[in-house]
C-alpha cells in the first residue's frame, strides 16, 4: 500500500491541461472542463469544490446512498472486487452507480502495441487490465444493469505537431469509415451503469 499511495502522490497532479494548478481547486477543475469534451464528453461538468483533505478508509453506514460514482479508480486498486462489494453495500434499496473501468481492448491500446503511444499511468503499482467480459463478472453484484463503452477516438485539439496531424486526419477518419461492428467494442472507457434492487416487501 505504501507503494501505491507513494505513486499517486507524485503522480495525481499529472494533468498535462491542469498540472500548473493546485488539485482539487475551483480552478483546476475550470481547466480541465474547458478540456473533457475531447476525451470525456460523457462526465458531469466539474463542480467548484476545494481538494478534498478526509480520511483515506471511509467508514460509511450501509444502504446510506442513492447515487455512486466510480470513475477512473477500479483499475488502479489492488481489490477491484471488494470495492464492488463496498458499493453495492453502501448503496440504498434502488440506488444506482456509475463504475468505469480501462477497456484492454480497445483502440488505444491498439495504438499502444503498435506504434507505442503511452497510455497515462500504466506505470502505476496496480493497474488492472480488463476486457469486457471480466468488466461484466466484476459486476455480477448488480444483475440489473447496462455496460456501455466510450471514449472513441476524435480529433485532438489540445495537441499540436506532426503527430496530432496525423492521427487527425489519417488515424481518426479511418476508424470512423470502419464498420460499426468492428468498432463498438474498442471504446477506451467500460460504464456500468447498475441498480441496487428495491428491499423485498
Amino acid at each position: 500500500m505504501k507503494n501505491i499511495s507513494g505513486y499517486w502522490d507524485q503522480n495525481v497532479s499529472n494533468w498535462k491541461v491542469a498540472n500548473h494548478l493546485q488539485i482539487g481547486t475551483q480552478a483546476f477543475f475550470e481547466e480541465v472542463e474547458r478540456y473533457r469534451f475531447e476525451k470525456l464528453d460523457y462526465l458531469p461538468a466539474a463542480a467548484g469544490f476545494d481538494r478534498y483533505s478526509g480520511r483515506k478508509v471511509l467508514d460509511l453506514p450501509s444502504n446510506e446512498f442513492d447515487f455512486v460514482y466510480c470513475h477512473t479508480v477500479l483499475h488502479f486498486t489492488p481489490s477491484p472486487g471488494k470495492m464492488v462489494r463496498e458499493i453495492h453495500r453502501v448503496l440504498k434499496p434502488g440506488g444506482t452507480a456509475l463504475l468505469m473501468a480501462i477497456n484492454r481492448r480497445s483502440w488505444l491500446y491498439f495504438l499502444h502495441r503498435i506504434a507505442g503511444v503511452k497510455i497515462d499511468y500504466m506505470d502505476a503499482p496496480v493497474f488492472h487490465k480488463m476486457d469486457l467480459k471480466d468488466f461484466t463478472e466484476l459486476t455480477a453484484l448488480f444483475p440489473d444493469k447496462e455496460i456501455k463503452l466510450s471514449r472513441f477516438p476524435k480529433r485532438t485539439e489540445v495537441h499540436k505537431g506532426w503527430k496530432a496531424a496525423v492521427y487527425n486526419t489519417l488515424f481518426v477518419d479511418l476508424f470512423h469509415a470502419l464498420p460499426a461492428r468492428m468498432t463498438r467494442n474498442t471504446g477506451c472507457h467500460m460504464l456500468a451503469f447498475v441498480h441496487k434492487p428495491d428491499s423485498v416487501g
